[in-house]
């Protein structure tokens, strides 16, 4: 094989491993308005208590590895619940309802991964 086969063939790699990943439409996917009136308010914890999140109404909550409410939130349009750590990373969550069960969901650009079902508990 050329070199240049070689260059072209490593090209369109790159190029597709930089091209934005859609995120599959979660099913169930709660809305904007059913976010703000149905997690915010109260403390998420996954059924096997390893995860919990706790959304105050002022737009400050408590995560995971996060020891005080010194991060804030903005709900976005979509349902997508994000904010960015002090160091500048981006993170975003995003929640199911299913038969009367919620799941948290990872919906970061590129990265979707089921957390986990969720018990909800008002602050």
């Amino acid at each position: 094989m050329s070199g240049r086969y070689l260059g072209l063939t490593g090209l369109c790699v790159l190029a597709l491993l930089a091209a934005p990943v859609q995120a599959k439409p979660l099913t169930g996917a709660l809305t904007e308005s059913q976010v703000r009136d149905q997690i915010l308010g109260r403390r998420l914890t996954t059924l096997d208590q390893s995860k919990s999140w706790a959304f105050w109404g002022d737009g400050e909550f408590d995560a995971p590895g996060v020891a005080s409410r010194h991060l804030e939130y903005d709900v976005w349009p979509g349902g997508r619940l994000c904010w960015k750590a002090n160091f500048g990373a981006k993170t975003c969550l995003r929640f199911t309802r299913r038969g009367g069960i919620v799941h948290v969901w990872r919906a970061d650009p590129g990265h979707q991964e089921d957390l986990g079902a969720v018990t909800l508990k008002d602050l």
